[in-house]
């Protein structure tokens, strides 16, 4: 009983801050009083007595039911897995530094249900615009139908926030530093994905600016924006010049083009890589788009002409 007590006391108090839940995915147990019930039929089977009595006795009331939240697998194997809204809610609680189960306890358990996982996805698409994530031109039966292109839209958004978050963090940890912090040299601690992003990305940059003319030595060196102008202007020439768009400088510009033609997140371009790499994809995109538009009217062109053809050799 005393076990018990504690279990339930020291979960209600947080003593353990990251305890989500008291009961494993897999336990037929989802509440305190299940497992009281169950003592009492194994234990005292004929009496009057039961330990839910016992407990109110000493003054303790459990209250603890473990919620559906508690027993979801969060883990995303494929786009379809966020249409219900359960995973996303966790991002943003974790992007958004919410306790848990803010914004999840809002959400119904979705068992296969199509109107709830639109209202879930609705409820979190409400809470991001509260927090000040962008969730334009994305509906919550988009994401619930497992649309990959609102779902990516919705994840790019997550990203730039978390992104733009650490920049912040790291640049006052930077201003609260003392000099002999600031004038000692450290190691830059990266993980080994990024490392390889950012690799993959400057030998890409590399070769595209051999082709153009352009030395590239490094990933800073992109942030006087004209590398990147340059291969708008080259693979999109029918755009819309970088030049026009709002900006203090090239780089802010080229910013707020690749969040208006490109659908990048403003934000991501505090990480250069993730940023750059894709820029290139959206561009590439559109270069391919282009392309394809041209050879379709081409062929339009060819195909009228040869009807022409047929009806002059017909009436002669």
């Amino acid at each position: 009983m005393k076990m018990l007590f504690l279990i339930e006391t020291a979960y209600a108090h947080r003593v353990i801050p990251n305890q989500t839940r008291i009961f494993t995915k897999s336990s037929h147990f989802k509440s305190m009083n299940e497992i009281f019930s169950e003592l009492t039929r194994e234990l005292l089977t004929g009496s009057s007595a039961d330990f839910k009595k016992a407990f109110a006795r000493i003054g303790f009331q459990s209250t603890y039911k473990q919620s559906f939240i508690e027993s979801y697998n969060y883990q995303a194997k494929g786009f379809e897995d966020f249409s219900d809204g359960l995973i996303l809610a966790k991002l943003i609680e974790t992007v958004g530094e919410m306790p848990h189960g803010k914004l999840l306890l809002k959400l119904r358990d979705p068992a296969g249900d199509r109107l709830r996982k639109v209202n879930n996805v609705k409820t979190v698409l409400q809470e991001m615009t509260a927090i000040g994530i962008n969730t334009e031109d994305v509906t919550a039966a988009a994401i619930a139908g497992g649309k990959k292109d609102a779902i990516l839209a919705v994840l790019w958004s997550i990203v730039g926030v978390r992104v733009a978050k650490e920049k912040r963090v790291q640049f006052l940890r930077t201003k609260d530093a003392s000099y002999e912090d600031l004038t000692t040299p450290k190691k830059k601690r990266r993980s080994g994905v990024h490392d390889d992003m950012s690799s993959e990305v400057l030998k890409t940059l590399k070769v595209i600016g051999r082709s153009l003319q352009m030395e590239v030595l490094d990933l800073d060196s992109l942030l006087d924006g004209l590398l990147l102008d340059k291969i708008w202007t080259t693979y999109v020439p029918n755009g819309t010049p970088i030049k026009s768009y709002p900006g203090d400088d090239l780089w802010a510009k080229v910013v707020s083009l690749a969040e208006s033609e490109l659908a990048i997140p403003r934000g991501l371009d505090q990480n250069v890589a993730l940023f750059v790499k894709m820029y290139l994809e959206r561009v590439q995109m559109q270069n391919l788009e282009g392309i394809s538009i041209k050879f379709s009217f081409k062929r339009d062109r060819a195909s009228i002409r040869n009807n022409r053809r047929t009806k002059k050799s017909n009436v002669c």
